[in-house]
């Protein structure tokens, strides 16, 4: 079917026959993004509302009126979360160390345990650069303390950080948020005191069932109880696990799980795992993503239910309007580099002098705004031929950054398909929850019934 008059517009029509009983092509849901208006047609009327679309008058009203409820107004980049190049860093991602006392069986930095570290001279350039009024017109700033390494595996180093960067907030009366991300394996009381003066919200990195943690990370019964011991000091704690073919099937359970053992945390990432020698082929990429889709939205109308949030990355921006899947990041490599990618952190990282366009030298952050530029625009959906006509595309906006340097091109389609079926059920899902509440049945009953009534 011809869409390029919808398309231009920044109309999609998507096949969903398929949700209803029939062929994929036989029902299409009509979805315009940015004015966040959808309903499912057959395929004639699709066809006449792309031909109608071409006019700027119309015959009939209700035409007129469907056509403006789907075509923006004023210029796309109105509608678009905000990336770096228009707003500047308010965030700053730090990777203290490229060491780790875990060796886990997916892990995407693992051929960058260089086992460098960055000093406290280049944390003290690095945050007085970061927080300061005369570089950063931000007046709320987040600083995300990560794992290339294990970050409490250099505590010194990462203490002395975090009292700097409050220090300095305080000085120049910016509102700073804080996060740590940890393996959770290394806790005593100081660390859990510096956590609770400062408020830092603590990612723990554990894959909640006993079986999985010790095949994949290790070390279960010492990460549960540290993960125990910071909810009952207060600490705000959340889980990020990573999902591969070994618990893709049991994430509805790992949620009941977090239900069970951890009632306090009501957030969970169940991010899909980013391997290249995880998945033979592309067709084994795909079927593993069938599953996490279908296994992800039933851990999430669990967790629906029970009020825990559940989220991964294709989940978060499928709530944002983006042209570039991440905004492009400040991130301060063990190396005292600057990276915009925090997947990409050390030399030995596929990707990495590509990504780097600054660095801390002597006292000084130095940086290649022009690279920076280019990396920016370099990888987006307007670079991407793929994204032309993708209804997915403002969503997912071309895709991961780190995703060139680890896959190949039949592998990165593979990935695009299953970011159109992730967008797709969730428009159907969200467009269902609408039918409830205002007609008091569900979409399918409806539209079922609508077919029904046509026909006889």
């Amino acid at each position: 079917m011809n869409q390029k008059n919808l398309n231009t517009n920044q109309i999609f029509a998507i096949p969903v026959g398929d949700y209803f009983g029939k062929t994929p092509e036989d029902l299409q849901l009509v979805y315009s993004p940015f004015t966040e208006n959808m309903f499912v047609a057959r395929p004639d009327f699709v066809e006449l509302l792309n031909e109608e679309i071409l006019f700027e008058k119309y015959e009939k009203a209700t035409q007129a009126e469907l056509l403006e409820s789907l075509v923006p107004e004023g210029e796309i980049s109105d509608y678009l979360h905000k990336g770096v190049l228009e707003e500047g860093f308010n965030t700053l991602l730090v990777l203290p160390n490229n060491i780790c006392n875990f060796s886990c069986s997916y892990c995407y930095s693992a051929l960058g345990r260089s086992g460098e570290k960055l000093t406290k001279e280049m944390v003290h350039v690095a945050l007085t650069d970061f927080i300061h009024p005369e570089k950063n017109q931000h007046k709320k700033i987040f600083i995300s303390i990560l794992g290339g390494g294990e970050p409490l595996m250099t505590w010194e180093l990462t203490r002395y950080m975090i009292d700097l960067a409050y220090e300095l907030a305080d000085k120049y009366g910016f509102s700073l948020w804080m996060s740590l991300v940890t393996n959770g394996s290394i806790l005593n009381d100081e660390m859990i005191g510096v956590f609770m003066k400062y408020q830092i919200r603590i990612a723990v990195s554990f894959e909640i069932l006993e079986e999985i943690q010790n095949l994949q990370r290790g070390q279960f019964d010492k990460v549960d109880a540290n993960i125990r011991k910071l909810i009952a000091a207060g600490v705000e704690v959340r889980i990020r696990s990573t999902i591969t073919k070994d618990n893709v099937m049991l994430q509805k359970q790992m949620v009941q799980a977090v239900a069970e053992r951890y009632p306090a945390i009501r957030n969970l990432v169940m991010e899909e795992v980013t391997d290249e020698n995880h998945f033979k082929t592309a067709e084994d990429l795909g079927s593993f993503y069938k599953l996490f889709l279908h296994n992800f939205n039933e851990a999430f109308v669990w967790g629906e239910q029970h009020e825990i949030g559940i989220e991964c990355s294709s989940f978060r921006n499928n709530n944002l309007l983006i042209d570039r899947f991440c905004p492009g990041v400040l991130a301060l490599t063990p190396e005292g580099e600057y990276s915009v990618c925090s997947r990409i952190s050390s030399p030995n990282d596929h990707g990495y002098k590509e990504s780097i366009f600054g660095r801390i030298d002597n006292s000084t952050v130095k940086t290649d705004k022009e690279k920076l530029t280019d990396l920016i625009n370099g990888y987006n959906l307007y670079s991407r031929p793929e994204c032309v006509g993708c209804f997915t595309k403002w969503h997912c906006g071309g895709g991961c950054y780190a995703h060139q340097f680890v896959y190949n091109k039949k592998t990165l389609e593979a990935i695009c398909d299953y970011k159109r079926e992730f967008t797709r059920l969730r428009l159907l899902r969200d467009l269902d929850a609408d039918y409830r509440q205002a007609q008091g049945v569900g979409l399918k009953e409806f539209v079922l019934a609508s077919i029904e009534t046509s026909e006889s």
